[in-house]
């Protein structure tokens, strides 16, 4: 097929694209005015015209499977990967050796969207997917390595093969696409994920230290320092380095801290890591006790009343143990 039909091709799988997202989005209209007050014969109509036509476009897409099942053999690599991601989203029951072969050069490919077709096929196949978890983890892209730690919150323990890729996950500050930021959401979920696993995850101790003391010029990363945290006394118990840390990020105010026309601090979430430092502290209860002095400042002098609250709770968790 030469480039000009192809071209050709995408524009015209595009403009079915909108087509449906238009009769979607009419469908949605028309069921909402169904519960209203007033609703004719007219609008139900409209509704069953509307989700009629998207029937018939699902059977379209179905009556494409034979085709698809052909695909799968293509010696294009690209096209066997989507082929078998759209036969996986419908249901479809495909050999698992063969699913994993299009998988492992699907995350070998330089071709981005492969490689996202690939890491969703992947979590759809839930624990058939794990040969291949390492590879999402580790992708350069953040669609791809969101899909790998859905399977492992999905998987639990069972996912704890893929810890070294997960740790690695946590340790690199992967650039988000189109900034020169870090990408600290991914790593944060993934600190998230290695604490629920406790000791079992004891290797990645090292890297959650570092990681719990990491900081950049310009970025407010005291989300991801807690989370790594937190994560490393889960692992290894180190109620020492939470607390120096929670307490370096309650000494963090921002400069100037919003409030509405009735003086109440604005949500603008500058204030909120200090509230989940407090948090993390009261999670400690008696092994908190050294961060007590601070808890009693911040009743006395703190500004915000949410910051506040967190504090009094902090100390009656570490008083009450």
């Amino acid at each position: 097929m030469s480039r000009v039909s192809s071209t050709g091709m995408e524009r015209e799988v595009q403009d079915v694209l909108r087509r449906l997202r238009k009769m979607e989005k009419t469908a949605e209209y028309w069921l909402q005015q169904r519960h209203r007050e007033g609703a004719n014969d007219e609008n139900m109509q409209a509704l069953w015209t509307s989700l009629g036509g998207l029937t018939q476009c699902l059977d379209t897409i179905y009556s494409f499977q034979p085709l698809l099942h052909k695909a799968l053999e293509s010696g294009d690599a690209a096209c066997r990967c989507h082929a078998a991601a759209l036969l996986v989203r419908m249901g479809v029951t495909v050999k698992p050796q063969t699913l994993l072969a299009i998988l492992e050069e699907s995350f070998s490919s330089s071709d981005l969207q492969s490689r996202r077709n690939a890491a969703r096929m992947m979590y759809e196949l839930r624990s058939k997917g794990l040969p291949v978890l390492s590879r999402a983890l580790t992708d350069k892209d953040e669609h791809v390595r969101n899909w790998g730690l859905k399977l492992v919150q999905a998987l639990g323990k069972e996912a704890m093969p893929a810890l070294p890729a997960l740790i690695e996950l946590v340790r690199v500050a992967s650039q988000t696409s189109g900034a020169d930021i870090p990408n600290i959401q991914l790593r944060a979920d993934a600190c998230d994920l290695i604490a629920e696993w406790g000791t079992a995850a004891a290797s990645a101790a090292k890297v959650l230290l570092t990681v719990s003391e990491e900081r950049f010029d310009g970025e407010d990363n005291r989300y991801l320092r807690l989370r790594a945290v937190r994560a490393l006394h889960a692992v290894a118990s180190n109620p020492k380095q939470v607390i120096k840390v929670a307490l370096e990020i309650l000494e963090a105010r921002p400069a100037i801290i919003q409030v509405d026309e009735n003086g109440v601090p604005v949500d603008d979430g500058s204030y909120w890591p200090r509230v989940w430092a407090c948090d993390l502290i009261g999670e400690l209860e008696a092994e908190g006790a050294s961060a007590i002095p601070k808890l009693e400042k911040l009743l006395k002098e703190e500004e915000n009343a949410t910051v506040r609250e967190a504090a009094e709770e902090a100390l009656r968790k570490i008083t009450a143990s």
